[in-house]
């Protein structure tokens, strides 16, 4: 028990390991009307390739159109992919030698948080994408698929007048934490979420701090500006 609470506050930090500790009880017994979330909000500016051109030749790189029978590969249901291609989201997805292996959406301008009643709106508009729900089949995770994948949606974003993307990440997930640092991210923040049933708490380092919502249609709408410094990049 020693070791295992050592490891939590070691890699999460005195207040992120008590505030996962608490909402580990509901994790477990799996009670998602009550809860604890806490989120980082990461900038990461574009970049140029992280791959070598000589790595990678298997695998491809595509934009999957709302129609494309593709989409049948995706690990999430369609009235989920549905709804994010109706608002707006672009899919890229890569394939090694034809068998799905991963995919990554960009959504542009904002971005409706699903997890807790929560709506991103990022500017100056036009210049800031949010990348979500970026999945990479297990047996792809070590490799090539990955870097690929994002070379290609740095790309895709300069190319569409793009300076950084945007996302959130589990304060409580400290490989991804690390990862996002890797790649050169930055916080710009952080919310936390108490969850119990219909009410949603939220205290934030973003605008308005702390909001209390009631009921499904109070959702808290949060401005995300891109520092001023990547903007001149």
């Amino acid at each position: 028990m020693k070791k295992k609470l050592y490891k939590i506050f070691s890699e999460l930090g005195s207040l992120d390991g008590f505030l996962y500790l608490l909402g580990d009880p509901f994790r477990r017994l799996k009670i998602n009307s009550i809860g604890i979330i806490k989120y980082y909000v990461f900038i990461q500016p574009v970049q140029d390739s992280i791959l070598s051109n000589k790595r990678g030749k298997n695998i491809e790189i595509k934009v999957i159109d709302k129609d494309s029978s593709l989409r049948c590969d995706f690990p999430r249901p369609s009235a989920v992919i549905d709804w994010r291609y109706e608002s707006g989201s672009v899919c890229i997805a890569a394939y090694n030698k034809q068998k799905f292996a991963a995919y990554l959406w960009l959504s542009q301008n904002m971005y409706e948080e699903d997890e807790v009643r929560c709506d991103y709106f990022l500017y100056p508009k036009g210049k800031v994408y949010w990348d979500y729900d970026v999945y990479v089949e297990p047996k792809y995770r070590i490799g090539s698929t990955f870097p690929k994948l994002w070379d290609f949606a740095n790309t895709y974003i300069k190319e569409n007048g793009g300076v950084a993307t945007m996302s959130r990440v589990s304060a409580f997930n400290s490989m991804s934490l690390r990862s996002h640092k890797r790649l050169g991210a930055q916080s710009l923040g952080s919310q936390t979420f108490f969850v119990f049933g219909s009410v949603q708490i939220m205290f934030s380092t973003f605008k308005p701090f702390i909001h209390l919502g009631v009921n499904e249609a109070s959702r808290v709408k949060i401005r995300l500006d891109c520092p001023s410094e990547v903007l001149r990049k």
